[in-house]
């Protein structure tokens, strides 16, 4: 990945934050004990404006994928 791909998340911290909270809960579900599960504030202090939501298309939805795939090939 580029530098671009941390820019590209500025705008879009709701997602991210949604993210940290899926992350957070299935954590959980599989017994792990996670340090950080406050996610009520995770975006305070940020502009509204940097803290949209947003969805994935198909497309990088696959991409995505392709990559993961790529990367485990090539493991041992």
């Amino acid at each position: 990945m580029g530098k671009g791909h941390v820019r590209f998340f500025y705008p879009r911290l709701g997602y991210l934050a949604k993210r940290q909270a899926a992350i957070i809960d299935e954590m959980l579900a599989r017994g792990y004990s996670p340090q950080f599960t406050n996610i009520d504030q995770l975006l305070d202090g940020f502009p509204d404006v940097w803290c949209n939501d947003w969805e994935p298309t198909e497309d990088a939805v696959a991409i995505n994928r392709a990559r993961i795939s790529e990367r485990l090939a090539k493991r041992p």
